[in-house]
């Protein structure tokens, strides 16, 4: 305000607002901010989905199936062959239990030539593991049906205890190559007038993939 005289002139100037910089940074950054975090969330939920579709090999709680067939031989009077359906579960990490369907059959001297139908539950340890391969052992018993005896003489219901030991090798993505030898008997555990057993040996050779 200036004062000239008996007249009283009133200036007035316009002063344009101030930001600061801060207040400028803080309201534009405000809205992005919420973008932002989206997609930090969606970035690691989708990083902790990539962890769970790729699960090692022998990770606890995790499932596999082995399809997997085999030659058996008592590298005498009898020859047969079976394919076999395993269904792995992995209790603890390269520790699992193995239920498995069979299906197969027998060439014998002296007697008839059985169809085999089954099933068996193994326990199975991987106790040598590198990246890509393990080596484990295995045992476990099941029951069996033949369309004849065997051997000749003895009855059609077998008990089947097994034990043997085997490898996976990693051949294409979450795919592995199995194979192993094993133990094969066969026995009516005396629940006929004749228990004559047979004790065979088993080479086989599949694949096992996740599920």
């Amino acid at each position: 305000m200036i004062l000239t005289g008996p007249w009283i002139v009133a200036v007035a100037t316009a002063t344009p607002p101030t930001t600061s910089p801060s207040t400028t940074l803080s309201s534009s950054a405000g809205p992005l901010t919420p973008l932002y975090a989206g997609r930090l969330q969606v970035g690691s939920g989708e990083a902790d989905s990539a962890s769970i579709a790729s699960k090692s090999f022998g990770e606890a709680n995790s499932w596999r199936a082995n399809l997997l067939g085999g030659v058996i031989s008592n590298f005498g009077s009898t020859t047969g062959g079976e394919f076999r359906a395993e269904f792995e579960y992995f209790m603890i990490e390269r520790l699992s239990i193995v239920p498995v369907a069979q299906i197969g059959g027998f060439v014998q001297d002296g007697g008839g030539d059985p169809l085999m139908l089954g099933g068996s539950v193994l326990l199975r340890w991987h106790f040598l593991a590198g990246e890509d391969w393990t080596v484990f052992v295995d045992g476990g018993c099941g029951l069996a049906y033949l369309t004849e005896d065997l051997p000749p003489n003895t009855n059609t219901w077998k008990f089947d205890p097994q034990v043997g030991g085997g490898f996976t090798l990693a051949i294409s993505g979450d795919a592995r190559l199995m194979g192993g030898v094993r133990w094969f008997h066969f026995s009516n555990a005396r629940t006929a007038s004749s228990n004559e057993g047979f004790d065979g040996a088993e080479l086989y050779l599949g694949l096992s993939v996740p599920f």
